[in-house]
């Protein structure tokens, strides 16, 4: 059958390809089914163009679309025009929103089929049987679906726990496969997680489980050859929780003699050793994100995350001595905190020193007991299905009575101009010249003291270039 999965744009641009697609993708070409992937994350340009014309040369029977909690609105549009223009036998969702509420996402948007919660390798396979008739769908486990006007929710269906069972990721029908040499090859040596954080939905989509790491280091060396690159990012929730297991990945790598360049998202702070980051900075590795979340030590042990900030200046430090370049993660909004304990957010990451700062918009995910702690304590300004994670246009879900929606808002405006990232707030329509203005008057807003500081540097360099010009006039 022919299959078409559909990456809607979304706020935050993407680290690399998506691998969860990628395994679809591997699943039903395995299957002997035909398949092609169109990605607005990567290449956010000429969406309804590239759509139109893809429905118009495969006419697939199957239409898949991945959703966050972020791009419902935009999914639902993306579901429409594949409704108009092609109409396929069936039209389905995966991703984290689904998994979270498959029957919430067929009530807000009526023109999908059905929706797969959790992992979705066979779910896919088995809605192609039931698109040719082969397969009821009410007998394929852990879908939510249409029937006779009524959303209906079959069995759970249990996580893979055979990673390496599955067919390889496939990335070649994706119609931003050209980008690997430069973005890199997105690695998965693991699903799930070991922690239970308040604010994450991942302990809602599945428990832990890792691959065999020699048959990791295969999938990369063949990827290496198959897309010409020698770069790769580990995309893992959980890539250092079992540290020895890491450490022998590194050892891998180095015995390989390949001239690998890569980076680690979502590292655990206490979940790494001077060893292990020395074995991944010599074998290849640049960069590390760590998730800081907080700065103030009651809200962050709060979150259930298990981690002190102790741990996080310890982590950086190491990673740092290293050779590696660190980043931090925090989130402005989170349940207990205060405009108060954002400023003690920046403070830390000002003190730790990160290479790169982000501070994000906190969601409230369904399902999460930070979402639950939202419903008890806070006042619901917007649906969070509109909210900004990052960037222009940030405004929060809700507001307590000990941390105002103003206040929100300026912690978050705050937070990133004087960590250096005045631009996530500028909307990217602006040309040259009303960036600047538009810096400025924030800067100007939330920023005096580094407005003068420009200012003082400004004069002593006219300062310094007027004597220069009278010395030379002079000699």
């Amino acid at each position: 059958m022919q299959v078409l999965l559909i990456i809607p744009p979304a706020q935050i641009q993407s680290p690399g390809l998506h691998p969860s697609l990628g395994y679809l993708a591997g699943a039903l070409k395995a299957a002997s089914h035909q398949v092609r992937v169109i990605d607005f994350v990567n290449d956010p340009e000429r969406c309804e163009e590239r759509l139109d014309a893809a429905l118009a040369s495969i006419r697939p029977d199957i239409a898949g679309v991945y959703v966050t909690s972020m791009t419902i609105r935009t999914a639902a549009g993306i579901v429409v025009r594949v409704r108009e223009l092609s109409n396929p036998k069936l039209i389905v969702a995966g991703g984290p929103h689904p998994s979270i509420d498959p029957a919430g996402l067929l009530h807000d948007v009526p023109g999908l089929d059905a929706a797969v919660a959790g992992e979705g390798e066979a779910a896919i396979v088995e809605l192609c049987d039931a698109a040719a008739g082969k397969k009821e769908l009410g007998d394929i486990a852990g879908i939510a679906f249409r029937s006779s006007g009524d959303i209906v929710r079959t069995l759970q269906r249990a996580p893979v726990s055979d990673l390496d069972s599955l067919p390889l990721p496939d990335y070649s029908c994706f119609d931003t496969s050209g980008l690997i040499p430069s973005i890199g090859y997105p690695l998965v040596t693991s699903r799930g997680c070991t922690h239970c954080c308040s604010y994450c939905a991942v302990p809602v989509l599945g428990r832990y489980r890792a691959r065999d790491v020699r048959k990791v280091a295969g999938e990369l060396f063949w990827a290496m050859e198959k897309y010409q690159t020698s770069r790769f990012v580990v995309v893992d929730d959980a890539f250092s929780d079992d540290i020895a297991r890491a450490k022998i990945f590194c050892d891998l790598l180095l015995e390989s003699g390949k001239n690998t360049k890569w980076y680690a998202m979502n590292l655990r702070a206490d979940k790494v050793d001077a060893e292990l980051l020395g074995k991944m900075k010599a074998s290849g590795c640049d960069t590390v994100t760590f998730g800081v979340e907080s700065g103030d030590a009651d809200v962050l042990r709060k979150t259930r995350k298990g981690e002190t900030l102790e741990d996080i200046e310890r982590g950086a430090a190491l990673a740092k001595s290293a050779g590696l370049r660190v980043f931090g993660y925090f989130i402005v909004g989170l349940p207990h905190s205060s405009f108060a304990s954002e400023m003690k957010s920046l403070a830390f990451a000002q003190r730790v020193g990160f290479d790169l700062v982000f501070f994000w918009n906190f969601l409230p995910l369904p399902g999460t007991a930070a979402a639950k702690w939202v419903e008890n304590n806070g006042r619901m300004l917007m649906d969070y299905k509109d909210a900004v994670l990052l960037g222009h246009g940030v405004q929060p879900v809700f507001e307590t009575d000990e941390f105002s929606r103003q206040q929100r808002i300026d912690a978050y405006c705050i937070c990133n101009i004087k960590s250096g990232q005045c631009s996530q707030l500028l909307p990217k329509s602006l040309n040259k010249w009303q960036r600047r203005v538009k810096t400025f008057v924030l800067h100007w807003k939330y920023d005096r003291a580094a407005l003068a500081a420009l200012a003082a540097l400004f004069v002593k360099r006219r300062f310094w270039l007027l004597a220069s010009v009278c010395a030379k006039r002079a000699k």
